[in-house]
This record gives C-alpha cells, structure tokens and sequence, in this order.
C-alpha cells in the first residue's frame, strides 16, 4: 500500500540474462544440428538403398580372322591339256613329271644329283656343263637351298606367290630382266621359277623367254601346266 501522493510501485519483470541467451542459441544451435544430421542420414540411406543399376553384358566378338587365299599352283590364263604328255621320272631324287611329247629332253648329272633340260626345239635345249642352261630346266641340290634359288635384284615387275603341288608348299616368282649381269639371261627376258623343299632336297624348276633368238618361244603355259598339274613328288 501506498499513501496519499505516493507513486505506486510498477511491477518487477525478470530480465533475460545472458546465461539465458546463451542457452537459448544452444538450443536454436543443437536443433539445426539434428536437422542437417538427420538430412545427411536420410541422403546416404536412399544412397545405400537405391538399387544397382544392371550391367548390359557387351557383345561378345569374334576373333579376326583373314579370308583364305586359294592358290592355284599355274597362273597361266589358257588351260593347257596334258593328255598325251610323254613321263619323266628321277628316281634318285624322287619326283616325277610330264612334259609335251613334242618337247626336247636332254638329262645330267650334277653333283649326286640328275638335272633334266627340256625344250620346244633343239636349238633351245641346254647343254650339260656349259653356260647355255636352255629355255627350261630342273635341277635338285641337297639341303634347303630355297634363298640362294630366289631372284631379286635386277629384275623389274617381280612376283612371288605361294604354290602348292601335292601337299609339299613352295613359291612361284616371275619377272622380266632389268639389268644384263656379266653371265644369265638377257635383258627384256622373261623368266618363271618354282622352288620346292621337300625331304631334305631344293628343287629348282625354271622357264626363260628371251626378246629373241632360239629361246624365244613362248611356251609358259604349257611350263606352268608341266610344274602345276603333272609335278609329284615321292617319299
């Protein structure tokens, strides 16, 4: 109570502390925890959750594989019939063929081995021991001798392909004569070879047409049918 003239009294009202604000923005501070906790466990929950994506299996490929190559053993263009053709056999090197009955056949022996000459005439048959090897011979040396039997340098337009007589593999090589050497062919003949390894033996079949003179003739087709279609070889 309050006399007369006396102001009353206002009422007290508590004031905030600051140990009352500090726990106030603790607690503002701990629930934005919660919230950003709680938001980043709900995140890595469907994370963890989400299911797998399913692997497409790719394509399985085929290894590569390159298209066969048939070879035909005579590249000659006209197909020449060998009916009639007269036989030849060397037993000693086991091989044997047949050549036109028409052809010249002149036969050597060379180092253990036998080499056989053949020709459309006699002008262009070889000659044993000598420098004239003729339009056509084979010979045979022991041992595989197929690299130093390649031609290479000094012949222009020059092929090798693979062959097969038989079951015994080989090469053909054709080309024509670009530079003349001290001894050989002429320039501008055209020379076609075979070579063989077989059973421990090199066998070397070889055709030469000149631009002129006796060895001239062409008769590749009728070669290429004799080493291709008439060539066997024996165990």
């Amino acid at each position: 109570m309050t006399g007369e003239g006396e102001t009353p009294d206002e009422p007290k009202v508590d004031k905030p502390t600051g140990r009352r604000r500090r726990g106030w923005w603790r607690w503002l501070l701990g629930a934005l925890v919660v919230l950003v906790v709680g938001a980043g466990g709900w995140g890595a929950w469907r994370i963890v959750m989400r299911p797998a994506p399913k692997l497409v299996p790719l394509p399985t490929l085929a290894p590569h594989r390159s298209p066969a190559v048939s070879v035909t053993p005579s590249p000659s263009a006209t197909p020449v019939s060998t009916a009639g053709w007269t036989p030849y056999t060397n037993y000693g090197d086991r091989y044997g063929l047949r050549y036109p009955a028409s052809w010249q056949k002149r036969t050597c022996a060379v180092e253990g081995h036998t080499a056989l000459y053949l020709a459309p005439t006699t002008a262009a048959l070889g000659v044993c021991q000598s420098g004239n090897a003729g339009q056509m011979y084979s010979i045979v040396a022991t041992g595989d001798q197929h690299s130093s039997y390649e031609i290479g340098a000094g012949y222009s337009d020059l092929t090798t392909q693979p062959v097969t007589v038989g079951s015994v593999s080989g090469e053909r090589q054709a080309g024509t004569v670009a530079t003349a050497g001290a001894v050989g062919p002429a320039v501008g003949t055209h020379t076609v070879q075979y070579i063989f390894v077989n059973a421990g033996r090199t066998y070397l079949f070889y055709y030469s047409q000149a631009p002129s003179g006796p060895t001239a003739t062409d008769v590749l087709a009728e070669f290429d049918a004799m080493v291709g279609s008439t060539l066997t070889f024996t165990p």
